[in-house]
């Protein structure tokens, strides 16, 4: 039963009976260039899991205490529906839309919202960049990436380089883990049958904390489409990544 769940998640956030941390993001207001506050949700997996749910917590700063105690109790009534089988990626999934329904009523949000400064949001800045192998669908694909990327409060470009493929992803650790687990166990794409399928062929090429500014960082999500190396390096040169290029990326390219 956990032998997808090991792949997907426990592979990525931690070992079995550890903790499964997972960051979210909080929008206060549905306009766009709002401030986003973290959550964190922790699941605690025990040795009999699926027989026995984790223990659920759920920590914010930006969260009335009715509002987190609401969460749980729905949550913990949710996993008593799922008992016997994998479910950390429904619970996660759960915890999310409760959260998008929490941003509707500010009288769960607590009083003390308040942004962390510039400096501190960029000292929390991870980059990622995913090698994908191909898009049999890439209207398909890229349309759930955007999705995925958005409801993250993710940053980054999704770079189409001659037959190269490189989703490049910047923001808290713990929010790309979760992107990862999404593109690792969701179909994105079809198969050679026009089935649709799961990401089986990509890689994580890099996952590193880099000094960053406002000027040298992504501040949203594009895709491009790149004539050559050249200008995918310039690309990353304007964006502070330039060692990930020499290191990472430059060695896809045939010399």
């Amino acid at each position: 039963m956990l032998s997808d769940e090991q792949e997907a998640i426990l592979a990525v956030y931690c070992l079995p009976d550890e903790e499964v941390t997972v960051n979210m993001m909080l929008n206060q207001e549905s306009a766009a260039n709002t401030p986003y506050y973290p959550v964190k949700l922790v699941l605690t997996v025990p040795a009999v899991y699926p027989d026995s749910p984790p223990q659920i917590s759920i920590l914010s700063e930006h969260l009335s205490r009715d509002c987190v105690r609401d969460i749980k109790e729905k949550t913990s009534e949710f996993c008593k529906e799922l008992i016997g089988d994998a479910m950390l990626i429904s619970l996660i999934t759960f915890v999310r839309e409760q959260l998008e329904s929490v941003q509707e009523d500010n009288a769960l949000i607590s009083q003390n919202l308040e942004c962390s400064t510039n400096a501190e949001t960029l000292n929390n800045v991870w980059t990622s960049v995913l090698h994908i192998d191909h898009m049999r669908s890439k209207t398909k694909y890229c349309k759930t990436l955007d999705k995925w990327i958005s409801e993250l409060g993710l940053c980054g470009r999704l770079v189409f380089c001659s037959k190269i493929i490189l989703l490049i992803l910047q923001g808290e650790r713990n929010t790309i883990h979760d992107f990862v687990v999404r593109l690792k166990t969701a179909c994105v794409d079809v198969d050679s049958r026009g089935h649709a399928c799961k990401e089986r062929m990509m890689s994580v090429l890099c996952e590193i904390q880099l000094p960053l500014t406002q000027t040298n960082r992504f501040m949203d999500y594009q895709q491009c489409e790149m004539k050559n190396c050249t200008e995918l390096e310039e690309l990353l040169t304007e964006a502070g990544l330039t060692e990930i290029y020499k290191e990472y990326i430059l060695v896809l390219f045939p010399s």
